[in-house]
């Protein structure tokens, strides 16, 4: 099993259905504002994908910032691919932004080293 952050995301969505054309099982995490416009779009691009996220592709919605949540998610994860990440080039967003890629990839990091595999 493999584990995809911001698999909604232009980069995460192009991994996800990659990954399913190649006949990885994935738990896919997006948070509960997600759009999956994009994701379907791109799912679309790939042989065989969409048929694969019938059956292959479990979705969670989570939040890197809770290391509870991530703990658990990770059970039986082999592999991990983190592609979430806040962008923005607004100053007035900054706060939130080191918030979510610096603390919320430590969590990551953490999260895979805690959980036994």
């Amino acid at each position: 099993m493999v584990f995809v952050t911001g698999a909604t995301g232009f980069l995460g969505a192009h991994l996800v259905a990659h990954l399913l054309q190649q006949g990885e099982s994935v738990k896919a995490m997006h948070r509960k504002t997600s759009s999956f416009a994009q994701f379907n779009y791109i799912l679309g691009l790939y042989d065989g994908a969409q048929d694969a996220a019938a059956t292959r592709l479990e979705w969670s919605v989570g939040d890197l910032l809770d290391l509870e949540y991530l703990e658990n998610i990770l059970v039986g994860v082999k592999q991990v691919y983190h592609t979430a990440g806040f962008v923005s080039f607004d100053k007035r967003k900054s706060k939130g932004i080191n918030k979510i890629n610096s603390l919320g990839t430590a969590n990551l990091i953490n999260a895979c080293l805690d959980v036994p595999g």
